[in-house]
């Protein structure tokens, strides 16, 4: 079974996802195609005669790269924002696989509720640089909590209001549920998830 997905495929289950319509497929592959020009996701083999192929770290990471821009988020941006946040989010899509993975053999599935807090001001690079709320601070996705996001919201502080809450949880489950439907069952899945592997920290 595959352990990658090649660039079409990719394609098509972006263009799935976030629902686009069948006269805007030409447009979208071609936004999608702009942000593997800029070396995004790192890693993916591409170039002449060398087809570009996706293993599943890479295609989460262009996952929420275009949920991002959903957002309004200029894609160079919503780049930047998941390259510094992988390390963090990655976990979180492990986490939600892990238990839809062990939900096949109890038959019970308990998806933690998990948050990503994401700054969203589309204009913030036109913000004035002496407001309190610096157009350059705390510009990162952060992992957490229901009780976390909750906390965060019931402080009503200045600034809230750029910031989203990402259902995490759903949107993964969402994601997956869509790629086990596209690759033919939860087997294919697994052999494409086995390949997302943690970094590291030891070493």
């Amino acid at each position: 079974m595959k352990e990658t997905l090649g660039s079409r495929e990719v394609e098509r289950f972006l263009s799935g996802f976030h629902d686009i319509a069948p006269d805007h497929l030409s447009a979208y592959a071609g936004r999608l195609k702009h942000i593997a020009r800029q070396g995004f996701p790192v890693g993916v083999a591409s170039g002449r005669g060398n087809p570009a192929e996706y293993d599943a770290d890479q295609l989460f990471q262009l996952l929420l790269v275009t949920q991002l821009t959903q957002y309004g988020a200029q894609p160079a941006r919503a780049m930047s924002l998941v390259s510094e946040a992988w390390s963090r989010l990655q976990g979180d899509v492990l986490r939600i696989w892990e238990a839809i993975d062990a939900s096949q053999h109890s038959g019970t599935l308990e998806l933690p509720a998990i948050f990503w807090r994401v700054p969203v001001e589309a204009l913030r690079h036109m913000a004035l640089p002496d407001r309190p709320y610096s157009p350059d601070a705390e510009d990162r996705l952060d992992t957490m909590t229901a009780a976390q996001a909750h906390a965060m919201l019931d402080k009503r502080h200045y600034g809230i209001q750029r910031h989203a809450f990402i259902a995490a949880d759903q949107m993964i489950e969402d994601a997956l549920t869509q790629l086990r439907h596209q690759l033919g069952g939860h087997d294919a899945l697994a052999a494409l998830m086995q390949g997302m592997v943690p970094p590291d920290e030891s070493s």
